[in-house]
Parts: structure tokens; C-alpha cells; sequence
């Protein structure tokens, strides 16, 4: 049993147990809430119009009634707050009510015995739960195992043929052992439903990553980083912050890519890239804009604050030690918006980089007169 239930348990991974407990009791109350407005329905109907055709079970279906009409606002309250409320108190409000369903079954197999020799009600409501409300084995178990010994110890006192009480008790054994197994299917499907789920967000999340970032660096990529520019710009005109960009790339790259071959120049531009995130802020973007060519974009920053933080980048690259025995450098140009589109926003600070490139290289250059 205790392998059982670990091995449905072991499949969801331990981030999301907590979720899935709470997505099968937002069901599971959900499912009891409409189960008992019909059977509040049903029952008042049957005691109004029906109450000389079912036999002598009139008491049990007033006491069920009265049942209903106290667990009901329970229920709707647990369910309205089942984020809230401590997941054992949910657990406990699930177990009596179902157990409270249990024994109006049993109540109404018991009571007509003298008259009709017949436990279906009780084979029904049992099925009905294992079918309909998630539990796990265990729970399936306690509760199925119980309602079967109150219903095996009462019978004799309502059904006094031997045989026929064998009969009856062999039958209810079965029906609660095959509704366990009912139970024990239902809560698999449930589980297994629950991990395809989150695969199927995970991968959606991973798609649109892929979509968004470049494949090598998992930086934004050249449509999604211009994407991102065309926002803050959108953002800066209405709230009159400032915002910078910068415009790198990594110098004599070709002699990199022909000297050591692709695979160490791949290297190097993964190293750049994880250097220029590490450097920036949290609320920067920096995206890779060409082959070895990246882009970051500041929100609320000024051209000379832009101008330090690109500073520190170039100092930071020049001292990193990559695989290739010559030191790696940068090149970059800085431009803040004054009103540019995106386009001559990126134009302005690509002429600043390319300043830079022919001032000799390894070194920053803004419009402004910071440098």
C-alpha cells in the first residue's frame, strides 16, 4: 500500500505537490457542493410528493436532509476559501462529508431489509464517490474500509437470514474492494493529467523562450530586443524618464574565429554575454543584435550613467581570461534618447561604437562629452 501511494506521490515532482492538493480539493469541493444541492433537490421531493413509495426510510431521509442543509454552507465556504484555509481542516470538512454520504448509503440498505432484500443504494453511493471525488489510496482505503465494517456489523440487526446476510456481506466486500480499485484509477488518471499539464506549460514556456532569445546566449534576440526598444521608448515618452542604450561588440573577432577556430569564437561571444548580465542590472535588457554584436538597454538611466556602466563592462571583459592566449576587448558607443525613433536611436550610438573602433579600439564613445 505504502508503494503504492509513494509511487503516485513520487511522480509529481515536490514543487507542485502542494498544487496538486490544492487543484483536487478545489475539485473535489466543487463536485460536493453540486452533489449536495441536488441531493437537498431530490430528497425534499421525494419526502413531498414520494413519501408513501419509500417504504420506511422517511426518518433517514429527513435526518439526510437536515445533514445536507448544515454541510452545505460548510462546504461553500471551505470551497470559496480553499487557498486559505490550512489543507488538514480541508481534508477533515472532505472526510465527514463523505463519510456523512457513506452511512445515509448504508442507512438506506439497512433500514427497508425486512421489506426489501437489497444494498444497491449503498453499492451506488460507493461507487459514486470513487468515481467522482479524487482521493488517494490511502484516503480510498480508510474511508471504503470503514463504511464496510459499520455496514458488515449493523446488517444483523436488520437482516436476520444467514444466508442472505452472507450473501449481502460478500457482495459489499466485492463492490467496496472493486470501487478502491475504481478510486485508485480515477486519482492515477488525475495525477498523470496533472504532469502532462505542467510538461505542457513547461515546453510552452521553453517555446517562447527559444522564440524570444538568441540560441547560443539566451539573450534577447535582434526582433525581440528591438521589440523591447520600441517599449521603453513608447515608456519614456510618457514618463519622461531617461533612457540609454549601448551599442558592443567584440573587437577583431574574425582574427579570433580564424586563429582558434568557430567553436572557442562561439565561446568567447557566450563569455562576453555572461559578463555584460552579470554587470548590468536586473531592470537592464540586453539583447545580441548581430554575430558579435550586443545591444543593452537602460530604462531610467542618463548617457552618463549609461557611459560608467559601459566603462565597467569594457574593464571587466578586457581582464576576464578566455581560451584564446591573446586578451578579449570591446568596442562600444553609447546614445540616449531625446525624442529619436528606435532606428536612429540604434544609429546614433552604432556611429558612437563605430568611433570607438577607429579611435583604436577597446574603448567607449557618447556624443557627449564625457569622453
Amino acid at each position: 500500500m505504502k508503494t503504492k501511494i509513494r509511487k503516485i506521490l513520487m511522480s509529481i515532482p515536490s514543487e507542485y505537490k502542494e498544487t496538486f492538493s490544492r487543484e483536487i480539493d478545489r475539485e473535489n469541493l466543487f463536485r460536493m457542493v453540486a452533489v449536495s444541492g441536488l441531493l437537498l433537490i431530490s430528497e425534499t421531493a421525494i419526502i413531498l410528493f414520494l413519501k408513501e413509495h419509500v417504504l420506511n426510510t422517511g426518518g433517514v431521509v429527513m435526518d439526510f436532509i437536515v445533514f445536507i442543509l448544515v454541510s452545505l454552507p460548510i462546504l461553500y465556504f471551505v470551497y470559496s476559501q480553499v487557498d486559505k484555509i490550512k489543507m488538514h481542516i480541508v481534508k477533515i470538512v472532505q472526510s465527514t462529508f463523505l463519510l456523512g454520504i457513506l452511512l445515509f448509503g448504508i442507512a438506506l440498505a439497512l433500514v427497508p431489509q425486512s421489506e426489501l432484500i437489497s444494498i444497491h443504494i449503498y453499492i451506488i453511493t460507493v461507487y459514486g464517490i470513487a468515481a467522482f471525488i479524487y482521493l488517494m489510496p490511502i484516503e480510498s482505503a480508510l474511508l471504503f474500509g470503514g463504511a464496510f465494517l459499520i455496514f458488515f456489523f449493523l446488517l444483523p440487526y436488520y437482516q436476520q437470514n444467514p444466508d442472505v446476510l452472507m450473501i449481502l456481506r460478500v457482495n459489499a466486500l466485492i463492490m467496496n474492494i472493486t470501487a478502491w480499485i475504481l478510486s485508485r484509477m480515477v486519482i492515477g488518471m488525475r495525477v498523470r493529467s496533472f504532469i502532462d499539464k505542467r510538461l505542457i506549460i513547461k515546453k510552452n514556456r521553453q517555446l517562447r523562450r527559444m522564440a524570444q532569445c538568441d540560441s547560443m546566449t539566451m539573450l534577447l534576440n535582434h526582433e525581440n530586443i528591438y521589440i523591447r526598444l520600441c517599449e521603453e521608448i513608447d515608456k519614456a515618452k510618457y514618463t519622461k524618464c531617461p533612457l540609454s542604450i549601448i551599442m558592443i561588440d567584440i573587437d577583431d573577432f574574425k582574427i579570433i574565429n580564424d586563429t582558434y577556430g568557430h567553436l572557442v569564437g562561439d565561446k568567447v561571444i557566450v563569455q562576453v554575454a555572461e559578463i555584460i548580465v552579470r554587470t548590468c542590472r536586473a531592470t537592464d535588457y540586453v539583447g545580441r543584435y548581430g554575430g558579435e554584436e550586443f545591444i543593452v538597454i537602460l530604462p531610467e538611466t542618463n548617457h552618463a550613467e549609461a557611459f560608467s556602466l559601459a566603462e565597467r563592462l569594457r574593464a571587466s571583459i578586457e581582464k576576464n581570461c578566455f581560451e584564446t592566449s591573446d586578451n578579449i576587448t570591446i568596442s562600444g558607443g553609447v546614445a540616449e534618447y531625446t525624442g529619436q525613433t528606435p532606428e536612429e536611436l540604434i544609429m546614433m550610438a552604432d556611429q558612437n561604437h563605430y568611433s570607438a573602433k577607429n579611435s583604436g579600439k577597446n574603448r567607449i564613445r557618447t556624443h557627449n562629452v564625457i569622453n
